[in-house]
């Protein structure tokens, strides 16, 4: 395993826009739609277990593991660089609205890399000392899920997959709490959500537009059983991995004949039911 401890650690030397990865593809389009289709079908999976746990920084880690290791050898392992801040571009949401094709594109701060893990460990330690948001009332819970999610995404603690890590997440801990996060929801909603945090890191104003969303998409669960909606996300995540099932392995076949490489026998096996 590379060490990655320089931020070009984290990509080809011959291709040093696209991020290094298990199945050797070097084109930045290519590689974005394998990662989709392999993360959906490791998040589907996760969509069906009923799971508890600390919920605690390791179990953050081990979700970002579980669903990027058939990409990324860093897979599960906390970004330790930049040595500053580790920055995104995106449109102005703060001075402009959220469309408004005349806003200039500035930059968003996350966490220098060596304040990461201690940064997580103390938004996660600050959340088990919650109950992991247990017995809170529908309005006091999503304003404190919205100020957590805000706050983790604020330290971006993976190179890459740092929202799919928080949505799986963040279901776990609806789920555990009687909630129900309303994923799809959120993810047609996207550019609103998107939006939303880099409002919050940008004024500091404790995720107040991410926690509005949030008022739109949460709903109490009847029971800890699967609801139609959370079903319904899982049967989306594993069809679009089905549907492209053929070009991705023909993307294994080519990374075969060169070298060894992840198996994706997953795909092949009648699909799971619900």
């Amino acid at each position: 395993m590379n060490d990655y401890r320089r931020w070009e650690d984290y990509f080809w030397p011959d291709a040093p826009d696209v991020l290094r990865n298990k199945l050797g593809i070097r084109d930045q389009r290519m590689l974005n739609f394998v990662e989709a289709q392999l993360s959906a079908v490791r998040i589907y999976e996760q969509v069906l277990e009923n799971r508890t746990g600390a919920f605690n920084f390791a179990h953050y880690c081990d979700i970002h593991r579980r669903t990027f290791s058939d990409i990324f050898d860093w897979a599960g392992i906390p970004r330790t660089v930049p040595d500053g801040p580790m920055t995104k571009r995106h449109r102005d949401v703060v001075n402009f609205l959220i469309n408004d094709p005349n806003a200039p594109t500035i930059e968003y701060r996350y966490r220098p890399g060596p304040q990461v893990r201690d940064s997580a460990e103390y938004v996660f330690a600050r959340l088990q000392a919650e109950d992991a948001l247990t017995g809170l009332p529908p309005e006091q819970f999503i304003r404190r899920l919205g100020t957590y999610w805000g706050s983790v995404d604020s330290v971006h603690p993976f190179r890459d997959g740092n929202t799919r890590t928080e949505t799986v997440f963040f279901h776990q801990l609806c789920r555990n709490a009687g909630y129900d996060l309303g994923a799809e929801r959120l993810y047609a909603r996207r550019t609103e959500f998107v939006a939303a945090r880099f409002h919050g890191h940008a004024t500091g104003d404790r995720y107040r537009r991410l926690t509005a969303l949030l008022t739109e998409t949460v709903e109490v669960r009847p029971s800890r059983e699967l609801t139609a909606r959370e079903t319904s996300w899982a049967q989306g995540l594993y069809q679009s991995a089905e549907q492209n099932a053929d070009l991705l392995r023909r993307v294994q076949q080519q990374r075969s004949r060169r070298e060894e490489g992840p198996s994706l026998a997953w795909l092949d096996p009648a699909k799971p039911g619900f």
